[in-house]
């Protein structure tokens, strides 16, 4: 259960940043633009937010706030590691399948912020 807690607390982390609300909707971002000019945008920003709600899911499956460093990303992916490797679970053959599935996402997660982080 506190698991699942710490996933919609950082999800919400990602919607709500410095206590204002993040726009994410295409009008709210062309807000002031003439219709020709977002016109052309429509397509770049729903690639941002789709990728930007990608990003936030990643940081959410590591379980720290959307934003993070290198270095904090690196400490929370120790650190679910060390809490669901499946050698850890190895007496228990469901426990190790579920294990199992939570590393691999771990580890896509991981990958994916360390690509971003990287390539700023």
């Amino acid at each position: 259960m506190s698991r699942l807690w710490r996933l919609i607390r950082s999800e919400i982390t990602a919607v709500y940043q410095n206590g204002t609300y993040k726009r994410t909707s295409a009008s709210r971002r062309n807000q002031g633009r003439t219709r020709s000019e977002s016109a052309g945008s429509g397509e770049r920003a729903r690639a941002n937010s789709s990728a930007n709600s990608d990003l936030a899911r990643h940081y959410a499956a590591l379980e720290i706030p959307y934003g993070s460093d290198l270095e904090t990303v690196r400490q929370a992916y120790k650190r679910l590691m060390k809490k669901y490797h499946p050698d850890r679970h190895a007496r228990d053959p469901e426990k190790q399948r579920v294990a199992t599935e939570v590393v691999k996402q771990i580890n896509h997660a991981y990958s994916e912020i360390s690509k971003y982080l990287n390539g700023k």
